[in-house]
């Protein structure tokens, strides 16, 4: 009752490896299975068949809001962390996962460089663009950075991972609720790899650089602007 005085629907937009498991979570907890999940081959988000739902998730970028207006009415969330420990949670995720079951993995150094051929950089430049996250021939330049930048004011709130304990009370205080939930649960769900990794290489670092370049742009002007987003 007291997030609908202020808010009529949530859009969070759930880059992977970024808390978004936690996030979602502190959804339910607080709104119950109120939420949908979105898939690519879902309905467009202007369909009337999701006005029976409070809030709407999934790995999903601004190119899911075209030829859609950005309602004040509504709370745009974007989830972000350090660009770099992005790649490592999601390689050590699946090295850790492949170990599980008995299975080998690739080098860090060889899936840095097979996220680079599968033109998987830069994430939260691409969610933030409002063009397709990853395409065949898809190449992040600067006038893609230049229109993530240029869509930061879309962005109701954006959740930094760093530092997870503060973004989760700004979220409640933000979508005004009176009683959360959460504090009777444990939200951090991330129980595969951590937030701590080995050292790397020279040439590790140097494909992280790549992999990157804009992101952490992105992720040092969020930092910036975060703090007074919210009034």
């Amino acid at each position: 009752i007291f997030f609908k005085n202020r808010f009529k629907k949530i859009i969070f937009f759930h880059t992977p490896q970024s808390a978004g498991n936690s996030i979602h979570f502190f959804f339910k907890l607080n709104f119950g299975f109120r939420g949908f999940g979105l898939e690519d081959e879902d309905l467009p988000l202007d369909n009337k068949f999701y006005n029976k739902y409070l809030y709407l998730y999934g790995h999903f970028g601004l190119d899911r809001m075209k030829n859609i207006n950005f309602n004040k009415d509504y709370f745009y969330l974007f989830n972000i962390r350090d660009p770099k420990k992005r790649y490592l949670s999601n390689y050590y995720r699946n090295k850790d996962l492949s170990l599980k079951n008995k299975e080998n993995f690739i080098s860090l150094e060889d899936f840095l460089k097979l996220r680079l051929n599968q033109n998987a950089d830069n994430y939260y430049t691409r969610y933030l663009s409002g063009e397709k996250i990853i395409e065949d021939n898809n190449k992040v330049d600067h006038e893609t950075y230049e229109k993530a930048l240029n869509n930061l004011d879309k962005i109701t709130y954006f959740f930094i991972l760093e530092r997870s304990n503060e973004s989760f009370i700004e979220l409640k205080n933000i979508l005004n609720l009176k009683i959360d939930f959460s504090n009777f649960f444990t939200l951090h769900k991330n129980k595969v790899s951590g937030s701590k990794y080995p050292d790397t290489t020279k040439v590790e670092e140097e494909l992280l650089d790549k992999l990157t370049f804009y992101d952490t742009k992105i992720y040092e002007k969020i930092l910036d602007i975060n703090k007074n987003k919210i009034s």
